[in-house]
C-alpha cells in the first residue's frame, strides 16, 4: 500500500519553479529599491529649492518693508551682497540646519521700465558648495515716497 502526503496532482513545487520564482521576487526588490533611491534624492533636491526659496523670501520681504525715501530705492543698484549678520558683525553665507549653506545678493532697479517712482528689487540666493545647480531668483516691487 502506497500512501502518500499529497492528493493526486498536488505534489507541490520542484525547485526549479522556486529558483524562477525568488528571482522574478528579487527584480521586482531591486526595482523598488531603485525607486527609493531616486525618490531620496528628489526629497534632498526639494529641500534645499525649499530651503533657498525661504531664505530668498525673506530677503525680499525685509528690502521691500524698508521706508520708500531711503536713498538705496532712488539709484540703480546691481549685486550688493546681503549681510546675514549684524551691522557690527559682517556674515555673507547663511546656514539652514538640513537645507545647506546660502549666499545672496540682491538689485534695485530705480524707476524700472520707465514708472517714476517704482522700484524692482530682484533678490537672488545660491547654494554655496551644493548640489544645487541653479540660482533662485524672486522679483519684487517698491513704491518710492
Amino acid at each position: 500500500m502506497n500512501k502518500s502526503r499529497f492528493a493526486p496532482g498536488q505534489e507541490g513545487f520542484t525547485l526549479v519553479e522556486l529558483l524562477i520564482a525568488v528571482t522574478i521576487f528579487a527584480i521586482g526588490l531591486l526595482a523598488v529599491a531603485g525607486m527609493q533611491i531616486t525618490s531620496i534624492r528628489g526629497n534632498s533636491t526639494a529641500n534645499i529649492v525649499t530651503s533657498g526659496t525661504a531664505v530668498a523670501e525673506g530677503i525680499l520681504e525685509e528690502v521691500l518693508s524698508w521706508d520708500g525715501s531711503r536713498p538705496v530705492f532712488a539709484a540703480d543698484a546691481a549685486d550688493l551682497a546681503w549681510n546675514f549678520g549684524t551691522v557690527g558683525s559682517p556674515q555673507a553665507t547663511l546656514a539652514v540646519e538640513g537645507g545647506g549653506t546660502f549666499s545672496a545678493t540682491y538689485t534695485i532697479d530705480a524707476d524700472y521700465d520707465g514708472v517714476v517712482n517704482v522700484s524692482r528689487v530682484q533678490v537672488t540666493v545660491t547654494q554655496v558648495g551644493g548640489v544645487l545647480n541653479r540660482p533662485i531668483t524672486l522679483v519684487g516691487f517698491k513704491r518710492r515716497v
